[in-house]
């Protein structure tokens, strides 16, 4: 997929999703409607826990609810809350609500964060990988002539990893990604954000006439700092080939610390390790994670299967042992276990 095709692709999904301002008091029909004037639109999935958040009811007590039990305790958090009063829109797509988002904040389109991300990187851009769901979409993208060849063969090459929502569900990230050619392994690595350094987009009200343009700067400035650091961080992923580590105690502490269970996925993992030749090293250890990250379950265990979650979990979990010796700390970890960031 070329750029621009990704950026078409991106366009198209946003020309499939319409918004309704909410203009007067919303209803719910049949426990599984959201009536926006006389517009019918379905909840279910996730668009059914963020309309649960917004009107602050519980999203799981609620699903197992008989439909005229939901449907009758949702209306009495929508009279309670009157979300007409507010500066909402219902974004919606096929017929399905996805989320409410507030009219009185400012959102770039996808074509403008694919342009501010090229205009900030200032090379050339390899679309690796784009993945568009109702939450937004996620690129990972290849920066021309920055690569590292850790041991003969093995060459490592970087880029950046591109989150926006479409639906204003989350702020605009952009975060060093690193992709292995030897065996198509990738990893992300999520900055800190502690520091003064912008990590990612910040709110910007409609109202201001530069909304749009700051925003834009905002994304072409993350491209820029994340470029700049690409060398210095394929540099740190050399040397893990020299630290020699206990592989079993390194990984059983990485996943506990990712909130994900240790006698379920130290196996996998383990066994994701062998595949990748069993060094003991750091590298040997990061490959096994970005391995089960990228190619999933799929040589490890028939007829198993890892979610999405699971993966970015993972993926995060590699950049973080990847780079430790540049900075780590508690909230990196707490970023890892909650991949999508508020707005």
């Amino acid at each position: 997929m070329t750029f621009d095709e990704a950026i078409t692709t991106v366009e198209n999904y946003q020309a499939s999703i319409k918004e309704v301002p909410v203009e007067s008091g919303l209803r719910v029909a049949n426990g599984n409607t959201l009536v926006v004037g006389d517009q019918p639109f379905r909840l279910e999935g996730a668009g059914f826990v963020r309309c649960c958040t917004q009107i602050s009811a519980p999203a799981d007590y609620l699903r197992d609810l008989p439909d005229r039990f939901r449907q009758a305790l949702m209306q009495h958090h929508f009279d309670c809350v009157d979300l007409s009063q507010r500066k909402l829109a219902v974004v919606v797509r096929e017929e399905r609500f996805l989320a409410f988002r507030r009219l009185d904040l400012h959102q770039l389109r996808g074509r403008e964060v694919f342009e501010a991300v090229k205009e900030g990187a200032g090379r050339p851009l390899e679309v690796h990988g784009l993945v568009v769901s109702d939450e937004g979409f996620e690129a990972d993208l290849l920066v021309e002539n920055e690569s590292e060849e850790v041991v003969v063969g093995d060459i490592v090459s970087a880029g950046l990893h591109v989150s926006h929502s479409c639906i204003g569900d989350f702020a605009t990230r952009v975060v060093p990604y690193f992709y292995r050619l030897v065996c198509k392994n990738g990893l992300t690595r999520r900055e800190c954000g502690q520091g003064k350094q912008l990590s990612r987009t910040r709110r910007m009200s409609a109202e201001r006439s530069d909304a749009r343009n700051v925003q834009f700067e905002q994304v072409r400035r993350l491209a820029f700092d994340t470029c700049r650091s690409l060398r210095e961080k394929l540099e740190v992923i050399r040397k893990l080939k020299d630290q020699e580590v206990d592989a079993e105690k390194l990984m059983s502490r990485f996943l506990q610390r990712g909130g994900m269970s240790t006698r379920l996925w130290l196996p996998r993992l383990r066994k994701a390790w062998d595949i990748e030749g069993s060094e003991p090293t750091a590298y040997g250890v990061m490959n096994a994670m970005t391995r089960m990250s990228t190619h999933g379950l799929r040589d490890i265990e028939e007829e198993a299967e890892i979610s999405p979650r699971h993966q970015r979990i993972l993926g995060g979990l590699a950049g973080i042992l990847a780079f430790q010796e540049l900075h780590i700390c508690p909230r990196c970890f707490s970023a890892v276990k909650n991949p999508v960031s508020n707005n």
